[in-house]
C-alpha cells in the first residue's frame, strides 16, 4: 500500500471512508464558526492562518497577496489546503456521529463520512 496522506487509510476503491475520534470537549469546539479540522485536529481561524504562513506552501507573490486577504479569502485558501469546516465535512457524502464513554470515563465522539466519491 502506498501512503499518500498522514493519518488516512486509502485504497484504490471508488468508495470513500473517513473516521475521526476525539474527546467530546474537542468536538464541541467545532460548533464555533471560527474552527477548522485539519489532519484530525481542531484549529481556530488564527491558528490555521499561522500554519499556512509558517509553511512554505505559498509562493512569495501569494504570500504578499494573502497579507491583504479578508476573512472570506482566507477561509477559501484554508479549504484549498485541506482545512475543513464541520458543516462541510464529508463534502456531501453520508456522515455519522457516535458518542461513547471509554472505560476510564472519557467522553468521546467518533465521526466521519462514507460513500462513493464518483
Amino acid at each position: 500500500m502506498k501512503v499518500v496522506r498522514k493519518g488516512v487509510f486509502e485504497t484504490n476503491s471508488s468508495s470513500v471512508h473517513s473516521l475521526t475520534i476525539m474527546t467530546k470537549e474537542e468536538y464541541d469546539k467545532l460548533d464555533s464558526t471560527d474552527s477548522f479540522i485539519y489532519q484530525e485536529k481542531i484549529y481556530s481561524f488564527e491558528e490555521a492562518k499561522k500554519i499556512i504562513l509558517e509553511r512554505d506552501w505559498l509562493s512569495s507573490e501569494e504570500m504578499e497577496e494573502a497579507q491583504n486577504y479578508d476573512y472570506e479569502n482566507w477561509e477559501e485558501l484554508l479549504m484549498d489546503y485541506g482545512f475543513e469546516r464541520k458543516e462541510n465535512y464529508g463534502g456531501g457524502l453520508e456522515t455519522f456521529e457516535e458518542y461513547f464513554i471509554t472505560p476510564s470515563g472519557d467522553k468521546m465522539v467518533a465521526f466521519g463520512y462514507f460513500g462513493r466519491d464518483c
